[in-house]
């Protein structure tokens, strides 16, 4: 989980109002694991010489952490909080009447990933998660949904969706 010293506890980067604003108690904490070898069962536990058997079980040590860590997240740090939501809808309505100057027929409108990057982080957080990585993260997205890798743009359902997936 999140860990800080005593003067700086752990603290969410999200504001009551749903913005990322990391304090400096938010910037000085680290996510800590520890990993202890497991005991290999066999009948009695031991090796031929009588010694015993561990083994790191590193399938299992991957999932515990990718759990935990997005346990702690969404529990501290969630990136979807229902103002937060609200606010990528409102923004991606705004862009969406930017680019097209009048309101849409219903359908599922959609914009470019680039368009959507911006809208939906924060410059606070773009500085944490450029748009590269951000490509790296929609392409794990999109085989996580079976999804065509070479989509290029994306809907608020699908931006909302992401973020939940994400996290």
């Amino acid at each position: 989980g999140s860990v800080g010293s005593e003067d700086s506890p752990s603290s969410s980067a999200w504001s009551e109002s749903g913005v990322f604003q990391p304090d400096e108690n938010y910037r000085k904490t680290v996510g800590v694991f520890t990993c202890r070898r497991r005991r290999l069962s066999n009948s009695d536990g031991h090796d031929a010489d009588h010694r015993p058997n561990y083994i790191l079980n590193w399938d299992a040590v991957r999932e515990h952490v990718i759990s935990t860590c997005d346990h702690e997240y969404r529990a501290t740090s969630p990136l979807v909080t229902i103002a937060r939501e609200e606010q990528i809808r409102d923004a991606f309505t705004m862009e969406l009447r930017r680019q097209r100057g009048v309101l849409w027929d219903g359908k599922n409108p959609t914009l470019s990933l680039k368009d959507g990057y911006e809208v939906i982080f924060t410059p606070d957080e773009k500085t944490h998660y450029e748009f590269d990585c951000f490509l790296d993260d929609w392409k794990s997205y999109c085989d996580s949904k079976r999804l065509n890798k070479d989509t290029n743009s994306f809907s608020v359902v699908t931006a909302l969706d992401f973020l939940h997936e994400m996290q």
